[in-house]
């Protein structure tokens, strides 16, 4: 527009007003005032933007051939003679661009025209040299991608040698690859998500002992303990792995595909050790300690919950072939996010036993197919050898449910409504399942999705993500469920395996496409799979058992689906089953009826650790007994902690507090106010600016990630003194945020430095 500024004011006889104009610009800015305006009233000021969006790069080295380079593009397209003022310009141009590039955007909402920009400044660049000093910029392509190669190459050093410190260097790498514009447009989206997966992954590998862990005292022992492992940090693993996956073959790719490499082999020695373990299990009668089978399921969870209040009335929304995975992006999307609910895991444990899991650890019966480990949830029994079960008996099986029946008397024993009767043709809730969950004559009611297992029969082409609004039907139950007032238990009946690493192979005897007949004790079975038999295992008519795959890279079909199941994986056979209670349920007098929020494992916030080493003895006497060959070469897991929230309430961070007389009158002694704020001053004083996300917020604070908003508000009664914002809250940007200097200056503390 600047040739047709000029031409209109000479056409008006005020050509001056353009002198006057590059004058009053040259006052405030400088040289590179006047030469930028001469640049537009010639129709050049792209150029000029192009050479300060190089500038603003370049300007930060030291090399003199970059200046050189510099100094010779700005001659070219601003005229500029001699070098000390060429270095002036190139300095004034690098200190205008933010504004510069803010004032555009104001015109630019989707960002088109700043693209073309920085593209274009981009292509003068065509020197190796040049391009590499280019690297500082947090704007230009060329710098994003090489922020990029650098991730990608401090996760291959990662995935050699996964330590706190390289995890630390792979973090730091992704957060200044975030901070580059490219990365905040949206453009970039798919791979910051993959970048993200694959830093958690790398997380995770850091956390590993370096050492190995104690052989179980029991035979079956791994079957528990890595069962309990899957349930509280396993789904977690196994879903970074399939958001990470790729074939790309640049710098970040190869980075990707090490990180998800190195969890692959460490995932399949689980596997193998736990399916091993199971056998085992099996052979011990299954003891239902902490492993619960899934006939026994409803006993366990179900019954003890019902007994312990008349009041009390249940949903059983079982989701077919749901795995951890998927109850990992499910459980997440209840507390977080557009489809945030008040639901999350209830805090009764009438279902514990002594050693149990922070939550309940069911397996699958065997093989893990529908028509095998659902009849046996519903029924409360395993299904007998050589039967073969129809799903549609499953309400008559959920009917005479004994322990059920028994607290459903007459009329009111439990329903179950299967696919064909509970949804409409759009996929939303039919009208008998709306009047069957809202009868309150009905103590026990349940409901079966199938919309997982489906999903299994299709192309692996086509990308898999889970929420309560991809289940059509999930927020109607959701909301009916809490307008009646009952718990839900939510349940798989098995989970299944991605496509991505099946590979074909022949069997040797009918069977699925994870599981065949075991003909014979004396038949052979190769060494990625493992014969079966005994109580909660099928065996198909006149065979010794069955034989699964103990990994996740065989099948024995040659159809390519999305998914799989029938094998003895953690995946396959550890089912999600818990108790989801509503925050508006919530009763004062019963602690049993509040809600807490669901699990994450640290490395999943990016949180990682050194790994201590324990230098004291064991408590357990080892076992006398002598152990297999798989139970001494494969590798081991270490016992896993239930996640705890912050166990502090007077952190060291926040003692400064304590020492306010206005904080002792804000929050006084013995008050839940003042635990509350100290714990969450601990939080976000150890926090870089004092900003955390929402959710780790909640995590560290133990909480639902629901509660945020309302828990900070409470504590803006307490910290935000005279209108003053010392803690807040962003809805939008899901940020919890402290003024760590407006906090010190209201109580008239002091605190230590800082992160």
């Amino acid at each position: 527009r600047g040739p047709a500024f000029v031409k209109d004011l000479e056409a008006k006889g005020e050509g001056d007003i353009v002198r006057l104009v590059r004058d009053y610009a040259t006052s405030k800015l400088g040289d590179v005032g006047g030469y930028v305006l001469d640049a537009w009233f010639a129709g050049r000021g792209a150029a000029a933007l192009e050479l300060a969006i190089l500038a603003e790069a370049i300007v930060e080295t030291s090399e003199p051939a970059n200046w050189l380079w510099l100094r010779m593009q700005i001659k070219a397209e601003l005229g500029v003679g001699d070098a000390t003022t060429a270095n002036a310009i190139a300095s004034g141009l690098a200190a205008e661009t933010s504004g510069a590039m803010l004032l555009r955007a104001r015109d630019d909402e989707r960002g088109v025209e700043r693209h073309k920009l920085v593209v274009a400044a981009e292509a003068r660049a065509d020197e190796p040299a040049i391009r590499a000093a280019l690297a500082a910029s947090h704007r230009l392509p060329c710098a994003f991608r090489a922020r990029l190669d650098v991730l990608g190459a401090a996760l291959s050093r990662g995935a050699v040698a996964p330590t706190a410190a390289s995890f630390a260097d792979a973090c730091d790498a992704f957060e200044r690859l975030k901070r580059h514009d490219q990365a905040g447009d949206g453009s970039e989206a798919q791979t910051l998500a993959r970048a993200e997966s694959a830093l958690r992954l790398l997380g995770f590998l850091a956390t590993r002992p370096a050492e190995a862990a104690e052989p179980p005292l029991k035979a079956y022992g791994d079957a528990e303990s890595l069962a309990q492992w899957y349930v509280e940090e396993g789904g977690f693993v196994d879903w970074e792995r399939y958001r990470a996956r790729g074939h790309d073959s640049d710098p970040f790719g190869v980075g990707a595909r090490d990180v998800v490499a190195a969890v692959d082999t460490l995932r399949r020695s689980l596997d193998r050790r736990f399916a091993v373990a199971l056998a085992k299990w099996i052979e011990a009668g299954r003891p239902a300690q902490s492993l619960i089978p899934i006939d026994a399921a409803l006993d366990r969870l179900a019954v003890p919950l019902l007994e312990a209040s008349a009041e009390r009335s249940l949903l059983v929304l079982l989701i077919d072939g749901m795995a951890w995975t998927q109850a990992v992006e499910l459980l997440r999307a209840l507390g977080r996010g557009a489809e945030c609910t008040p639901w999350s895991p209830l805090a009764f444990r009438g279902w514990a036993k002594p050693g149990s899991a922070t939550m309940p650890v069911v397996a699958a019966a065997l093989p893990t197919i529908t028509e095998v480990s659902r009849a046996a949830f519903f029924a409360g029994q395993p299904v007998a050898d050589g039967s073969s079960e129809s799903t549609s008996k499953d309400p008559e099986r959920f009917r005479q449910h004994r322990a059920l029946a028994k607290l459903c008397p007459g009329t009111s024993a439990p329903k179950l409504m299967l696919q064909g009767d509970a949804f409409a043709a759009d996929g939303h809730l039919a009208e008998p399942a709306r009047t069957m969950i809202l009868d309150k004559n009905a103590r026990v009611v349940g409901v079966v999705v199938n919309a997982i297992d489906d999903s299994l029969k299709a192309s692996p082409q086509q990308d898999r993500r889970w929420s309560i609004d991809v289940i059509k039907s999930l927020r109607d139950i959701l909301g009916l469920a809490q307008e009646s007032g009952r718990t839900i238990l939510l349940a798989s009946d098995h989970g299944h395996v991605p496509s991505d690493r099946l590979a074909t192979m022949k069997a040797s005897s009918a069977g699925g496409a994870r599981y065949r007949a075991w003909d014979s004790e004396s038949a052979a079975v190769a060494p990625n799979e493992l014969a079966f038999k005994g109580a909660g295992v099928r065996t198909p008519k006149g065979a010794a058992g069955v034989v699964l795959p103990i990994d996740d890279t065989v099948r024995y079909t040659s159809a390519v689906h999305a998914g799989e199941h029938g094998g003895a994986t953690l995946a396959e056979v550890v089912a999600p089953t818990l108790l989801l209670g509503c925050e508006h349920d919530v009763d004062a007098n019963d602690v049993t009826t509040t809600v807490i929020p669901f699990p994450t494992p640290r490395w999943w916030h990016l949180q990682v650790e050194p790994v201590a080493k324990s230098v004291e003895p064991p408590t357990a006497r080892p076992s006398k007994k002598k152990l297999s060959s798989s139970q001494l070469t494969l590798p081991a897991i270490p016992a896993v902690e239930a996640p705890k929230p912050l166990a502090v309430t007077r952190e060291d961070r926040a003692t400064p507090l304590l020492e306010s007389p206005l904080f002792a009158a804000r929050a006084p002694k013995g008050s839940k106010e003042r635990d509350d704020a100290l714990r969450s001053v601990s939080v976000l004083l150890a926090k870089p600016g004092g900003v955390v996300d929402a959710e780790v917020f909640a995590s560290e604070l133990g909480m639902p990630s629901f509660r945020v908003s309302g828990f900070v508000s409470g504590l803006s009664a307490v910290l935000n003194v005279d209108g003053y914002q010392v803690i807040s809250f962003e809805p939008s940007a899901k940020l919890v945020r402290l003024d760590r200097e407006k906090l010190a200056a209201q109580f008239d503390v002091r605190f230590g430095v800082g992160r």
